[in-house]
């Protein structure tokens, strides 16, 4: 009391690293970091030829996953690996040759492919690609999607006269960043609750049949909002 407040470049906010510029690189680091952490502990307590890959997959989607993926449907709209994946689908051009790079690129997902290339005992610069068909599992932008777009739908059944309702529709009136994006990852809602394989199906007939295709937006529709 009675003292001035530091001028800081990031604090932490709920486990959220927020920066002053507005940028939420930093927060994505700063999770992938702690992530790394818990899954060199994990290495360090079990012995990976006395478990089977399952129980080594179980513990990751139990202590490491919830790490790299906490505050998702914040960073998620505006991240560099999200603008790369609506860009492509808006061009119908759903994968191109520099896609799955950049997917391996993001910070979450390298921490999976760490644990996914331990836990199969191969080389850390073995094939992404292999490493993920041989696995069966997907990118974790996948599921950062998924917890994204639930939560947008969550906030829109929330009461009119809630706080967070009323800020979705300041965020909404003023165009802000990430309504914008959201509104973007809206139109993807039809192939993103959907595993890998079927969204890539759904796209593939969609743009076979019709060049111009755009997705349906998610229900309820954005003009919701306004009521």
């Amino acid at each position: 009391q009675g003292k001035s407040l530091e001028t800081v470049d990031s604090y932490c906010y709920l486990g959220i690293e927020l920066h002053k510029s507005g940028e939420l690189r930093s927060a994505q680091d700063s999770l992938k970091s702690k992530a790394m952490r818990a899954f060199f502990g994990l290495k360090r307590t079990i012995i990976r030829s006395k478990i089977s890959y399952k129980a080594s997959a179980t513990l990751f989607d139990s202590l490491i996953k919830p790490i790299a993926l906490y505050g998702a449907p914040i960073f998620t709209p505006s991240s560099a690996i999200m603008k790369t994946i609506v860009n492509n689908i808006k061009s119908n051009k759903p994968y191109t040759k520099n896609f799955l790079p950049k997917v391996s690129r993001s910070p979450s997902e390298k921490v999976h492919l760490s644990f996914l290339k331990w836990a199969l005992g191969v080389h850390r610069k073995s094939s992404n690609v292999g490493v993920w068909g041989e696995t069966g599992r997907y990118p974790l932008v996948y599921q950062a999607i998924r917890l994204t777009l639930n939560f947008y739908k969550r906030l829109q059944n929330l009461a009119d006269s809630s706080f967070v309702k009323a800020a979705l529709r300041e965020q909404r009136s003023l165009k802000l960043p990430w309504f914008s994006n959201i509104e973007k990852l809206a139109e993807l809602d039809e192939i993103y609750h959907l595993d890998h394989v079927s969204a890539y199906r759904i796209l593939t007939s969609k743009v076979k049949s019709n060049k111009s295709c755009a997705f349906p937006i998610c229900n309820p529709p954005l003009e919701a909002l306004s009521n």
